[in-house]
């Protein structure tokens, strides 16, 4: 499959090794998947919090796919300047708060951890001062999201 946008031609091959270089480059400066589930695996609770905070993460890819997905109706003319302007304001709303679901699902995850005696260091990349950086915790939520559907993937 090929896009074409402007003078560029973009396939789905091009985007999926772009995306895949992209994920690398993330998993050198977050802790992944794999590593955060092996560090919960055996407490119910934790369990529970982890994979509440892989659902936040793939809802959260999701709607900014959504977003992206408008403009691109936009640039094309599928939809018209006002439609997209009620649209796109509606759902910069609901990622905003997803987004905000997904920080509190990072720290009440953490949270318990360190009730639990388990390291919490996973979560400094995400923190600038005592708060966290939402760009990065968005940008966290994709690299699990990735790594979490490509395992799902490999299991089928």
């Amino acid at each position: 499959m090929s896009i074409e946008l402007g003078s560029k031609s973009l396939s789905s091959k091009d985007n999926s090794e772009k995306m895949r270089s992209r994920m690398e480059q993330l998993s050198e400066k977050f802790v992944s998947y794999e590593d955060l589930a092996s560090m919960v695996q055996g407490d119910p609770q934790l369990e529970k919090l982890f994979n509440d905070f892989v659902e936040y993460s793939h809802r959260y890819v999701a709607d900014v796919a959504d977003m992206q997905e408008l403009q691109y109706r936009k640039k094309t003319g599928e939809i018209d300047r006002e439609q997209w302007k009620e649209e796109f304001e509606q759902a910069d709303r609901d990622r905003t708060v997803l987004h905000d679901a997904l920080i509190d699902s990072i720290a009440i995850l953490a949270r318990n951890m360190r009730k639990k005696e388990l390291s919490d260091d996973w979560i400094k990349p995400l923190v600038t001062g005592s708060t966290f950086n939402r760009a990065t915790c968005g940008l966290f939520a994709h690299m699990i999201a990735f790594q979490s559907g490509k395992e799902g993937d490999s299991n089928e």
